[in-house]
């Protein structure tokens, strides 16, 4: 053994101890290395599919709380797409009379009925919003889904020229946008909350009317569907007695070519299907984890046998048992730090590509972490990998720490 290795354990300094576990690392690249990756993959896992499930379900509550409505009144054909509806923001060209709003008002137990018309932009030269987006004209007078938002952010009537932008939709420059040849002032922004209002476009229902009829894109529809002044895509319902649903859903069934949607099935079925994601993802992380601790532990102690010359070699030269313990478990700390912080970077371009994914091929909502608890969840993703490294290396580390100087020098020459 070289005399610098004798010097650190001499001075007994947590500096001393830390350059030889750096030179330790340095001189095993195979097994750090390795080590390193472990703890990353893992960790990168974990970070990732937490933050998913975590967006998935703040999405579905965020999402229905926003919609507050308890019925949903669709047209028939779109009994299958009733998620896509609720949960994306694709433009859908769906209409029925308005003589629906009229009917659903006779049904006994409604508390409010307020309708909405959906057209769409276009990503043409005539608008500046560079993709389609859905367009969603409502009724000011009886909205219930912008109304707290109109009351506390703009605190008057939306005017015909000004709409409101969901959050996922890119700012405007000046704060306005041209749509169909007309230009729009942008009133206001809302916060993002996983549904399809993220991706919407909200205008009073009279202009969204207007625009539908002067739209290239939809001119075909109005050859069956006629004048679009007298059409509707949906009717958000609120009931007066929550308990009061289903009778009033029964009464809304007797209303011709209507599809009626109960947010409370919706919900449900949208939770099941993330449940079981949530399982799936959750369940591979924790297998990753425990495959993980298992081969950290059997790496740990195959370190131990190759070491043994070495370890005997630094008790002979002074080195205590604590020492030896500290510089094993130091190794594994190291190691699960620079894992976990290489695991977090690789976790975050898995989010991204996972929200992305989820965003552009299923109806599931999602809604994103702040920065702040994004932040917090790291840490505790790193010390996650800290506990794997301790409890990784603290029983080798032990074994290492108990071996007899003369012994380990000898079995160590001996293998």
């Amino acid at each position: 053994m070289n005399c610098p290795v004798a010097k650190i354990f001499r001075l007994k300094g947590m500096r001393s101890l830390f350059n030889l576990v750096w030179n330790n690392l340095v001189k095993r690249k195979f097994h750090t290395v390795v080590t390193l990756v472990m703890v990353a993959v893992a960790t990168s896992v974990l970070f990732s599919s937490v933050q998913v499930v975590t967006g998935l379900s703040k999405g579905l509550k965020v999402g229905m709380d926003r919609l507050g409505a308890d019925i949903l009144l669709l047209p028939k054909e779109i009994s299958t797409n009733v998620e896509q509806t609720l949960f994306t923001g694709v433009p859908m060209n769906i209409y029925m009379p308005a003589k629906v709003l009229a009917e659903a008002r006779q049904v006994k137990g409604i508390k409010q009925a307020s309708p909405q018309l959906f057209s769409q932009t276009l990503d043409e030269s005539c608008c500046s919003l560079g993709q389609a987006y859905r367009l969603v004209g409502f009724e000011e007078e009886t909205d219930f889904v912008l109304r707290s938002w109109l009351d506390q952010h703009l605190q008057r009537p939306l005017a015909n020229d000004e709409l409101i932008i969901g959050g996922n939709i890119d700012s405007f420059l000046g704060d306005t946008a041209t749509i169909l040849g007309k230009t729009f002032t942008v009133a206001g922004r809302l916060q993002p909350n996983g549904s399809s209002i993220d991706n919407t476009i909200f205008l009073p229902i009279d202009e969204a009317r207007a625009l539908a009829a002067e739209s290239p894109y939809l001119k075909q529809l109005w050859l069956e569907y006629k004048n679009p002044q007298e059409l509707i895509s949906a009717v958000l319902i609120k009931v007066e007695n929550p308990q009061d649903v289903l009778k009033v859903s029964e009464h809304l069934n007797k209303i011709p070519d209507v599809n009626v949607v109960l947010a409370s099935k919706v919900l449900q079925g949208t939770k099941q299907q993330l449940q079981l994601i949530t399982w799936l993802i959750l369940g591979f992380s924790g297998i990753l984890w425990v495959v993980s601790l298992a081969a950290l532990l059997a790496r740990y102690i195959t370190l131990i046998m190759e070491r043994k010359t070495e370890v005997g070699i630094f008790r002979a030269l002074g080195a205590s048992k604590t020492d030896i313990f500290k510089m094993v478990v130091l190794e594994a700390l190291v190691t699960s730090l620079a894992g976990g912080v290489l695991g977090l970077i690789a976790g975050s371009v898995l989010y991204w590509q996972a929200k992305d994914f989820l965003a552009a091929n299923t109806t599931l909502p999602f809604l994103g972490s702040g920065l702040g608890s994004s932040l917090i969840f790291s840490l505790e993703c790193l010390a996650v990998a800290l506990l794997v490294g301790i409890a990784a290396s603290a029983y080798p580390a032990y074994k290492c720490a108990a071996l007899d100087p003369a012994r380990a020098i000898v079995q160590g020459e001996l293998e």
